[in-house]
């Protein structure tokens, strides 16, 4: 992956990624290679998340930046608090 070195590369790559990563009725859906449905009633705690975040990561076609997407819509969506470790 290239380096984001100007702010409007970081808000293209930010509005691809929204479009990419977006909440549809009560589904988190990602589609980057095609359309991954994630209901919102199986990333409602901080260990359901986690538990996505441990199975996307095994898919090839995953980004840092779609992971990030997915779990502030997870969390944002379901009133769960993220806790940062930094």
């Amino acid at each position: 992956m290239t380096p984001i070195r100007r702010l409007d590369e970081l808000t293209d790559k930010l509005a691809d990624v929204a479009k990419q990563v977006y909440v549809d009725g009560d589904c988190i859906v990602i589609n980057v290679v095609c359309a991954y449905e994630i209901p919102l009633g199986a990333c409602n705690t901080p260990e359901l998340i986690l538990g996505w975040v441990t199975h996307l990561c095994e898919k090839n076609w995953i980004t840092r930046e779609v992971i990030h997407r997915f779990v502030a819509l997870a969390a944002g969506e379901n009133g769960v608090k993220i806790r940062r470790s930094d």
